[in-house]
C-alpha cells in the first residue's frame, strides 16, 4: 500500500509536483468510500439478520403445533381382519382413542384397505384400514368421538378425508359428515364424486377457537339409512397458536422499529448528498496528474 499526498484547490483535488510517481504505480481509477455507504450497508445487513432471526422463531413456533394431538387418526388400531372388517356398538373404547357415539343399537366399523364388495373396491386413504360410519346393516347418526385438551383462544384446524362410491348398489351416491364440538354441530361435509369402482376420498378442512380447556370432538354419519358406506380417513387436528397472533415483546419493536428509521435517515441523506462515483486520473509521465471530482458533490471536496 502506499499513500498519495494532494491538496486542495477550489473544488480540485491537485497532486503536488514534488512527488512524482512512477506510472506503473498510479491507478487509473479510484472509488472513494463514504462513511454513510460504510454505515447503511452495516445497519442494513443486520437489520436484515434481525427480520430473518424474528421470522425464523416464529416459523419455529408454529412447527411446535404441527403435530396432530388426535390418536389413531387413521383407525389403524384395533387390527382387522385383511380384506374385512369389524364392528363396535356405541358406547365402545375398543377403537383406539375413540368412543363410538349415537343412538342405542348403532355401531361403525373399521374397514381393511383391501376389503371389496359389489366390485367396488374400498381402498384407505392413509395406511391399511380406515372407518365405515354406517356399520353393519344399521345405520343413523352413528359416529366417533375423542376429548383433546386444548388453550382457549387458540386457532385449531380439523381436516379429514371422506370416502364415498357410487356403485354396488347399496352405498349410496354421497357420503356426508357431520363434526361437532362439544355437542354442537359446526361443520357439515359431502363427498358426491362419480366413483363406481372403486371408494373414492375427498378432503375437508376446518378451523375454530378453543372455548375451553378441552374440545371433544365427534365425527357422525349424516347418510340416510339405506345408505351403507360413509367412509373417514386421516383424520388430523393442529393447534395453530394464538387466533390472533402472538404479540412481540417491546423490546423486539423497539430494535425493529429503529433498525428501520435508521435505514430510511440514511437512505434520504444519502438521496440529498450525492456521492462521488470515481475520480479520474491522467497522467502524461512521470508525474502525477490532478484527480477531479467529476460532475458530483463529495464532502471535503
Amino acid at each position: 500500500m502506499f499513500s498519495i499526498p494532494y491538496k486542495r484547490v477550489g473544488r480540485h483535488l491537485h497532486s503536488p509536483s514534488l512527488f512524482p510517481l512512477p506510472e506503473p504505480f498510479l491507478p487509473k481509477t479510484f472509488r472513494p468510500v463514504c462513511i454513510e455507504d460504510i454505515l447503511m450497508k452495516f445497519f442494513a445487513g443486520h437489520l436484515k439478520q434481525f427480520i430473518a432471526s424474528v421470522f425464523g422463531s416464529l416459523v419455529l413456533a408454529s412447527s411446535a403445533h404441527a403435530a396432530t394431538l388426535l390418536t389413531n387418526g387413521s383407525f389403524e388400531s384395533p387390527i382387522v381382519p385383511v380384506g374385512s372388517f369389524s364392528s363396535f356398538p356405541v358406547g365402545s373404547s375398543a377403537i383406539t382413542g375413540w368412543t363410538v357415539v349415537g343412538p342405542a343399537g348403532t355401531s361403525v366399523s373399521p374397514v381393511s384397505g383391501t376389503f371389496a364388495q359389489n366390485g367396488v373396491a374400498f381402498i384407505a386413504q392413509d395406511g391399511a384400514q380406515w372407518l365405515d360410519l354406517t356399520g353393519f346393516n344399521i345405520n343413523s347418526t352413528e359416529g366417533v368421538s375423542q376429548t383433546v385438551a386444548t388453550t382457549v383462544g387458540n386457532l385449531y384446524q380439523l381436516s379429514f378425508f371422506v370416502g364415498n362410491t357410487t356403485g354396488g348398489g347399496i352405498f349410496g351416491t354421497t357420503s356426508t359428515v357431520n363434526v361437532s364440538l362439544n355437542g354442537v354441530q359446526s361443520f357439515s361435509d359431502i363427498n358426491s364424486t362419480v366413483s363406481p369402482v372403486a371408494q373414492n376420498w375427498q378432503q375437508f378442512t376446518h378451523t375454530f377457537v378453543a372455548t375451553s380447556a378441552s374440545t371433544t370432538l365427534a365425527l357422525l354419519n349424516g347418510d340416510p339409512v339405506s345408505d351403507n358406506n360413509n367412509g373417514l380417513d386421516n383424520v388430523v387436528l393442529l393447534d395453530l397458536g394464538p387466533a390472533v397472533g402472538a404479540i412481540p415483546e417491546p423490546d423486539t419493536y423497539a430494535m425493529l422499529l429503529g433498525g428501520l428509521s435508521l435505514l430510511g435517515f440514511m437512505l434520504r441523506r444519502r438521496k440529498k448528498n450525492v456521492v462521488a462515483q470515481r475520480f479520474s486520473t491522467a497522467y502524461t509521465s512521470p508525474a502525477l496528474a490532478d484527480f477531479r471530482c467529476v460532475g458530483y458533490r463529495l464532502s471535503g471536496c
